[in-house]
């Protein structure tokens, strides 16, 4: 594909397919195919080109979306078993950063927060602690910014922005219920908060990503150590999301824009042992050793 770049994301629009539209045929053999899996190593979702030269992404019992370059429409047809909440609810979190990825964004896999001098983009492995740790951040003022999509664009003048995506914050049963949420046994999916129509783009101030330790010296709960850019390169690349390992030409750019980002944008890995047990503190040195000391490249 070429280095165009697709409308903001909050522009991509999920629509039905027309009436009678076939499921798109899985090209189970093609070296082409991407597949992804769940941690346990069931397929979570395959993505793929059509013969007419459409993207499509198929997740097992939810639906089959396909979308085209120069087009804002994506247009699904629905599994059979699901519901419309699901439906949309996939396409929001799944879907979507794909769908920017393919079509020339670049997206983290990262919650985010708004401080002071910008985005702070929280990068982590499933299960580490980047919705806990924003939605605690979010409960000291910080406005919510996203959950598992962070967007970016770099212009001309090294400016790196990240336009609002529609999320909706999801805790983990132990996290939900140490905010007084849910019954401590299921997973709680919090206010949906898409972005308003007026919503503009923000600076990214910072990235954390963030490692999970069995433990650290000393008696504290987290350490945060700023990276050289050489450093930070490959641990913010690891998170990005990209619809084709195949794709020589997209990739490539990708890995320019990474280079850039994490040459413009303080970079921190930060590593935690429990998030949990000591949130308040890790919490009070997250903010005081990036939100607040560091200022966005726009």
């Amino acid at each position: 594909m070429g280095a165009g770049s697709a409308t903001p994301g909050a522009m991509l629009e999920l629509a039905s397919a027309p009436s009678g539209r076939p499921t798109p045929r899985i090209p189970h053999g093609d070296p082409r195919l991407q597949v992804w899996r769940e941690r346990a190593g069931a397929v979570s979702a395959y993505g793929f080109r059509t013969p007419a030269g459409e993207y499509c992404m198929c997740l097992p019992r939810v639906g089959s979306y396909t979308f085209r370059p120069g087009s804002r429409r994506v247009e699904v047809v629905p599994d059979e078993s699901a519901s419309p909440h699901l439906v949309a609810d996939t396409f929001d979190r799944t879907v979507l950063p794909m769908a920017l990825s393919a079509l020339g964004d670049e997206v983290l896999h990262a919650s985010g927060i708004v401080g002071p001098h910008g985005v702070v983009a929280l990068c982590a492995e499933s299960e580490t602690g980047k919705s806990t740790l924003a939605y605690a951040l979010s409960r000291r003022g910080y406005a919510p910014w996203a959950d598992d999509a962070v967007s970016f664009r770099i212009d001309g003048n090294a400016n790196v922005e990240s336009f609002p995506l529609p999320f909706a914050i999801r805790l983990r049963a132990a996290p939900a219920a140490r905010f007084g949420r849910g019954n401590g046994r299921d997973p709680v999916t919090l206010e949906h908060l898409a972005p308003l129509d007026d919503a503009v783009p923000a600076p990214i101030a910072a990235i954390c990503v963030l490692e999970r330790v069995q433990e650290l010296r000393g008696d504290e709960p987290v350490v945060v150590e700023r990276l050289r850019p050489t450093a930070a390169f490959p641990l913010v690349l690891a998170h990005a999301y990209c619809y084709s390992d195949a794709d020589i030409e997209r990739n490539r750019l990708m890995i320019v824009r990474y280079l850039r980002l994490v040459a413009h944008v303080p970079t921190f890995r930060v590593h935690l042992t429990s998030t949990l047990d000591r949130l308040d503190q890790v919490v009070d040195v997250i903010r005081r050793s990036v939100i607040e000391s560091v200022r966005a490249s726009a």
